[in-house]
């Protein structure tokens, strides 16, 4: 990623910064990157993300890692969108890692958008053995009145 020797593909964040790329790395690692990429009939392409986010993103195709991890829930969605199996495992562990009474509704919500078993699971047992450390937060009623179905299958859970 650093030798820009034969990169034939400029991504560009929000801030402007640009990141020479190698078009076939990108199509071999993200079906979804790539097709994107070729829909551009450019050489520049503009991700409409800041460059942290692309730092990461790139970090993760030329290398299978995100060290440091800053925004697990930014990558996740990230993932999800570029088709990123493993960066969508090294961000769901991260949030798992990161479960707290505060954040547990979020991250269960986060879970059932972004098809995140595990992370789901996670947040499912932590609620569990942490029921009288649970934080009532606006989110618990948004999902509620959003997604009445997860809402349930919480409160399910619950006993």
């Amino acid at each position: 990623m650093k030798n820009n020797e034969h990169c034939d593909v400029i991504l560009i964040s929000n801030e402007g910064d640009r990141f020479p790329v190698h078009k076939t790395i990108i199509f071999c690692r993200s079906r979804g990157l790539g097709k994107l990429i070729s829909k551009m009939s450019n050489t520049m392409v503009n991700l409409n993300m800041s460059t942290s986010i692309l730092t990461g993103l790139l970090q993760y195709i030329y290398t299978d890692r995100v060290d440091p991890l800053k925004t697990p829930i930014a990558l996740l969605k990230i993932s999800v969108n570029f088709e990123l199996p493993g960066l969508k495992n090294i961000c769901e562990k991260a949030l798992i890692d990161s479960i707290t009474p505060k954040n547990v509704a979020s991250l269960i919500w986060i879970a059932d958008n972004f098809f995140c078993e595990a992370l789901k699971k996670a947040g499912l047992a932590y609620l569990e053995e942490n029921a009288r450390s649970i934080v009532k937060t606006i989110t618990w009623e948004v999902m509620e009145h959003v997604n009445p179905e997860l809402f349930e299958e919480v409160c399910q859970s619950q006993g």
